[in-house]
């Protein structure tokens, strides 16, 4: 991350911002929940097999909580994801790992990015990515039906992974 801040200050477009600032501003944005900092729950490490989910409880996104949704034993740490649900559910390890490595800057050393990749959880998420692009709108009966067979599927196949993988 340092020598990520290094290269934004030796770009011409940068130099004229402070170090002090861009180091706020990194802290602000690699930290933030929302648009606010919370000291205590920023501090929570991601997993790609979390234990908590971050939940929105209002419509203008302004007030979250973190809930639990497995078993977590006294002394075991809280774990949320960095990443999309879309991206849990989608994409494979390499994606996964690469990804946060781009965005976050650490290579994933969860149980899920160590272990083996499920091959009936691979061809599922393949099913899910091909039924999900956004089409046009079907111009018949018989392509709402088809449309709504797709995502009849797609729920069906990302239940599937939830029960997988939970």
């Amino acid at each position: 991350a340092n020598e990520q801040l290094s290269e934004k200050l030796a770009d011409h477009n940068y130099s004229m911002v402070p170090e002090a600032l861009m180091r706020a501003v990194a802290i602000f944005v690699n930290n933030r929940i929302g648009s606010k900092i919370y000291l205590s729950l920023s501090l929570l490490n991601h997993s790609c097999d979390q234990n908590a989910r971050w939940n929105q409880l209002n419509v203008d996104g302004s007030k979250y909580e973190l809930r639990a949704f497995k078993d977590i034993k006294i002394g075991e740490e809280i774990t949320s994801s960095y990443l999309t649900n879309f991206q849990l559910l989608t994409e494979d390890k390499p994606f996964r790992r690469k990804w946060l490595m781009d965005n976050w800057h650490f290579l994933c050393q969860c149980t899920r990015c160590l272990g083996p990749e499920d091959e009936g959880l691979s061809e599922m998420k393949i099913e899910i990515k091909g039924l999900l692009p956004i089409r046009k709108t079907p111009e018949s009966l018989e392509g709402w039906k088809s449309n709504a067979r797709d995502h009849e599927r797609l729920v069906d196949s990302i239940l599937s992974i939830i029960k997988m993988t939970s």
